[in-house]
Parts: C-alpha cells; structure tokens; sequence
C-alpha cells in the first residue's frame, strides 16, 4: 500500500501508523518480504539450539569472545532488578562479520561474528521500509534514518520461556521469580514473530508440556550514530534528554539489566576474540 500510486491510502496508512505508535508503541506488518518457509525453519532451529545438552550450548556462551553473541544461560539479566534475575534462555545472532571488516576490528558495540552460524534471510530491506514510513509518521524525509542504519547493529535473539512450576507461589513471584520481567525494549526497532494465535491466552502451567519460543528481531542503528532530538520534536525548552551515541546508550541499558557497569560493559566490548566457528 505504501508504494502503491493512490496517495490518499497512502496518507491514510501513515496516519493510522502514526496513530498506532503513538497510542500502543505496537503495530503489525503482514505482506512483508519474509516468507512463512523460513519463518518456520528459524522456529525448528531455535528448538534444535535449546534442546541441546547445557555443556554444548555453554560452549557457544555470550561470556566468551565480546561479541555480543551466542548463547545465555537463564537468570543472567534481570529486567526489573530482581535478586534471582529471569528465567529465560537466549542465543544471539546477528550479520556475520569478517575479523577484519573495520568494525569488528574497532571493537565496535554488537560487530562481529558468529560462533554458531545459522543461515537466515537478510532483513535489510524489510527494515528499510519500516524506517521510511516511520520518518512519514513524523513528516521527515525518506533518507532521514539512513545515517543511523549504515552498518547498524541488528541482532535475532532466540528466546526460550523456560516454565514456571506451579508450586511458585505469589509471595515467590514478588521475591523475583520471573520467567521475563516486565521491562521496555531499548532498541530502536524491534520485530516480534507472532505465534498463530496473536492473543493472549491464560494458561495453567504444567511441568514439561507448556514451553515458549520467541524469535524477536533488534534493529539498533549504527554504534557511532550520536543520537539527539529530531528536527521539529523538541519541546517549548529544547530537547529533553542530551545526545548520546548509540555504544553508550546500549552499554547503560545492558549494565541495568546485567546488573554491571556501563564502564565494565563497554570493556567488555573491548575484549579480545575467542571464537571457534563451528558448525
């Protein structure tokens, strides 16, 4: 609809996108460019990667190397700085990066390579369209995010939800038994695959019968980009918040949620590689 020649669709879905972010900071994309094949095989690999023995996905840890990738055991972040931290498990993937492309060889935040390949599609242009029509949501140009997105970190992070025993009880939960804590993605974009049903469902949790894969896609921009108010968005003082590159931003929210420093996190970007490409 978007690039079709009738301007007054055209108009109208940029309002009604305008009006779905500003109102639910959501919106679904269907007609898109990947298709439900390639879907189902990232789905089937996820599987595959979480079901294997603890000491092999260790292998691939996100502990080992600094690059932002791979595999994290559960509890290792805490999104609502809880003692315990979530529940869930995660396997970082991301564009695979020669060790001499100018980025990784910088240290440069979530550039590298990855330590267990998995083929998938590149979301480049499906990105790209998204990234127009939000500069038409906020009556800026096309181009306006294409600095931002020149070598941009884009990372597909496979999630496992672990289940919760029943036997938690309320008094458990409020003492930081999360399967995931309540938090805010702190990309730039992100693009959840949706399960088939695309409701909420209230279920009763049964050990070893109830198990969740989620296969979000984080798009987070370029890590030199020096991120600041838009052009037009500032309020009657000026901008609200200071600019900020895009390595310290994501290095702030990682020492919230890994419960760390954003000094530790930046060093840990610096940190010389390990890799062993296997597959």
């Amino acid at each position: 609809m978007f690039y079709g020649p009738e301007t007054t669709a055209k108009e109208k879905f940029v309002d009604e996108m305008q009006q779905a972010c500003e109102d639910f900071g959501f919106f679904q994309t269907v007609n898109h460019s990947i298709p439900l094949d390639l879907q189902a095989s990232i789905f089937q690999q996820s599987k595959e990667i979480f079901d294997l023995p603890v000491e092999v996905k260790e292998k691939y840890s996100l502990e080992i190397g600094g690059y932002d990738r791979e595999y994290e055991r559960s509890r290792a972040q805490s999104f609502e700085n809880r003692a315990q931290g979530d529940i869930q498990k995660g396997f970082y993937l991301g564009k695979n990066l020669s060790l001499d492309d100018r980025y990784v060889v910088q240290r440069k935040w979530g550039q590298g390579l990855n330590k267990y390949p998995v083929e998938v599609a590149n979301p480049a242009a499906f990105i790209e369209a998204t990234e127009i029509v939000l500069a038409h949501t906020l009556n800026l140009d096309d181009n306006t995010f294409d600095a931002f997105s020149e070598h941009s970190i884009a990372i597909l992070l496979l999630l496992h939800y672990l289940v919760q025993a029943p036997t938690v009880s309320d008094l458990g939960r409020d003492m930081g038994l999360r399967i995931i804590g309540a938090h805010t993605d702190f990309r730039a974009v992100t693009i959840l695959l949706q399960d088939d049903t695309g409701e909420w469902a209230d279920v009763t949790p049964v050990l070893s019968t109830y198990i969740r894969y989620s296969i979000p896609f984080f798009f987070t921009g370029n890590p030199d980009y020096n991120i600041k108010c838009l052009s037009g968005c500032e309020g009657p003082e000026g901008a609200k918040y200071p600019p900020v590159t895009v390595s310290e931003w994501m290095a702030g929210r990682y020492a919230d949620t890994y419960g760390t420093t954003a000094t530790k996190a930046i060093d840990g970007m610096r940190k010389e590689p390990n890799i062993q490409v296997t597959r």
